[in-house]
């Protein structure tokens, strides 16, 4: 599944590079304002797939950005997910991560680069909203890195 995703994302992330190339071709013949590079921060289930840790993930059918793109870029990856049948999760911006969340390359072209959330700081952020299935994960992935519990630990809220 990893590969497959893995595969399907950059795809995706080439074809949204070549829009906005094309798109900023146009519109600088027209003297207009062209798109910045985009740098999608990748959280949530799918940073763990694109981790590649040791054991299997419950799958994912939506992508969660903790970064907003730009309206037409965000319509355009939205339907360029929605072809893979991937959905886009509109809220992701919202989602909290630790300050310290450390971001790992996974895509990079002239218009647009990927990252994904290291997998701690993503437990982390699960681990804050106390949902059943995220606690399995938890603990599984305690089980292969025990050394994460110290981390658990201090994000507790004090005489808890």
């Amino acid at each position: 599944m990893e590969n497959y995703l893995n595969n399907l994302l950059s795809k995706v992330f080439s074809e949204l590079n070549d829009f906005i190339a094309d798109y900023n071709a146009g519109i600088a013949k027209e003297g207009g304002v062209r798109f910045e590079k985009q740098i999608l921060k990748i959280v949530g289930q799918t940073a763990l797939f694109l981790a590649k840790l040791p054991f299997s993930i419950t799958a994912t059918n939506d992508l969660d950005l903790i970064t907003a793109p730009p309206y037409a870029i965000q319509n355009k990856l939205q339907d360029l997910l929605k072809k893979t049948g991937i959905g886009l999760d509109p809220d992701g911006r919202l989602i909290w991560m630790p300050e310290n969340t450390v971001y790992h390359m996974f895509f990079d072209s002239r218009w647009v680069q990927a990252c994904y959330a290291d997998p701690e700081s993503v437990l982390l952020s699960k681990y804050k909203f106390k949902r059943p299935d995220d606690q399995k994960l938890i603990q599984t992935y305690l089980q292969y890195f025990p050394g994460f519990q110290k981390l658990l630990d201090r994000s507790k809220p004090k005489g808890k």
